[in-house]
């Protein structure tokens, strides 16, 4: 043992420590265990922590500095030395040490040997805020069973499993492990240590750990940290929603709810009104609301309307006209003209001073329209992304198709078409559509169903009542933000 120094500020000893292996055997994983104790005295730069040969008198993990980590496989050859700096701290002035020396034979160690590289997004001090944690883990026998984040102050007492992500669990290389980490006590702005555990099918109980740092941050709601403000029950589900002046207009399976938030927090249902079949698409212009309502069963196909309603009362929508249609998916409107993605039969264009259907376009599949300089883009189904000429929307004219899949979600902003589809969001270039780029591409592991686009940021409906919001800010590279 070699002081190099000691701050007496800090209380901390610079120490070089050489450990010498007497015998002719090598050994593996050598780790000296620094114990804690009731006065403070701790170990700074430990490599991990553990549970073995603990001793009474401080906490039930303590920090370890392993040896000869530069040797393939930490081996300690027979009659080797090797030499590790730690620094100690001394809160309460120099005392005794307490110290063991763990080492394995005839291989390495059973419990994973190394964890590292702990990652967090942005945590906000609200309930259910949450943010992606990632960590790498480190396993000789290539067995880890189970990684854990634990951190009584955000968690609770509940610790969270984390998923394997990417390298191999058959690999010696670091293995990334994550998940997602809510602030379920809503703990407000600081730092909270929690401590990640990780345990092998070799080792059974026997666990390695890892103190980890938890920043939250005090914020409200972004598109980085979404949260439910409220939740209303419209007696049945919703498919499609448009918002104008305070009021938001809900396509459901039974039809139009009106619901008035004014107060997100406390949203009313103001009115509604029963279509002849489900509604699945809705759009508000100039105090009306235009809706997709049907059902493709065999003979009620024929049964599908595009129905007007006037909304000068919210609270009683009036109907106004009705135009049957094949089966309308989605519907935009740009000045008089209604433009509905009418499923197998296309586009077609309704003028709504009328009201008749004055122009329309067969196409594969048209799911979802909107319309943007002269060009309507409809996703197509397995034509993907199809783009239609409405300079004269009484005369419709095909422009182009991307195939790429099939699309059934769009969104424009600017001359950036965004295409979803069941298991991927596509981003183009059309600014030129007789030729349209794709210049981006997101799998993702969810299955998709819809989006909207404002600025930076994509919002995407998934299965089972979760949406996404993407920083598309780089085009070519849309990050994950959030989930709700």
């Amino acid at each position: 043992m070699d002081i190099k120094g000691y701050d007496p500020i800090m209380n901390v000893m610079d120490i070089d420590v050489t450990i010498v292996n007497p015998y002719a055997y090598d050994s593996y994983d050598l780790r000296l265990i620094i114990y804690t104790n009731s006065r403070g005295i701790r170990l700074v730069n430990p490599d991990n922590w553990t549970a073995l040969w603990d001793i009474p008198g401080g906490a039930q993990i303590n920090p370890f500095r392993a040896f000869a980590k530069e040797v393939d496989n930490r081996m300690f050859a027979g009659y080797a030395n090797h030499t590790e700096r730690i620094q100690i701290e001394f809160p309460a002035g120099i005392a005794p040490v307490a110290i063991a020396i763990d080492t394995s034979w005839p291989g390495n160690c059973g419990e994973p040997y190394m964890i590292e590289n702990f990652t967090q997004e942005t945590l906000y001090s609200i309930v259910d805020s949450w943010s992606d944690v990632t960590i790498d883990v480190y396993d000789y026998q290539q067995d880890i069973a189970d990684v854990e984040l634990c951190c009584p102050a955000i968690l609770s007492n509940e610790c969270m499993f984390l998923s394997g992500m990417t390298g191999s669990p058959y690999s010696v290389q670091p293995y990334r492990w994550g998940g997602t980490l809510a602030n379920n006590t809503g703990a407000g702005e600081g730092r909270y240590q929690g401590y990640v555990k990780s345990t092998s099918d070799t080792s059974g109980e026997l666990a390695l750990y890892e103190l980890v740092d938890i920043a939250i941050k005090h914020g409200t709601a972004t598109p980085h940290d979404p949260f439910v403000a409220s939740t209303i029950e419209l007696g049945g589900d919703a498919n499609d929603v448009e918002y104008d002046n305070g009021y938001v207009y809900v396509a459901t399976d039974n039809g139009l709810s009106v619901v008035d938030v004014t107060d997100p927090v406390e949203p009313l249902w103001v009115g509604f009104v029963e279509t002849p079949l489900r509604a699945r698409g809705v759009v508000f212009e100039d105090n009306m609301v235009y809706v997709a309502t049907g059902i493709y069963s065999g003979s009620l196909s024929n049964q599908s309307f595009v129905q007007a309603f006037d909304m000068g009362d919210p609270a009683a929508p009036i109907p106004v006209w009705g135009i049957q249609t094949h089966y309308p998916y989605a519907l935009d409107i740009v000045g008089d003209y209604l433009y509905v993605a009418d499923g197998t039969a296309g586009l077609k264009v309704i003028d709504v001073t009328i009201p008749t259907i004055v122009g329309e376009i067969d196409t594969r599949t048209a799911k979802d329209v909107k319309v943007s300089r002269d060009y309507a883009c409809l996703a197509d189904g397995i034509d993907g992304m199809t783009i239609i000429n409405v300079t004269d929307p009484e005369n419709p004219s095909f422009v182009s198709s991307t195939g790429l899949g099939h699309a059934i979600g769009v969104c424009i902003q600017d001359q950036y078409v965004y295409m979803v589809y069941p298991d991927k969001l596509r981003i183009f270039n059309a600014i030129n559509p007789y030729n349209p780029d794709a210049i981006s591409i997101k799998y993702l592991s969810y299955e998709l169903m819809g989006l909207a686009v404002q600025d930076d940021y994509i919002y995407i409906a998934i299965e089972n009542n979760y949406f996404l919001v993407y920083d598309a800010s780089n085009l070519y590279w849309s990050v994950r933000y959030s989930r709700l």
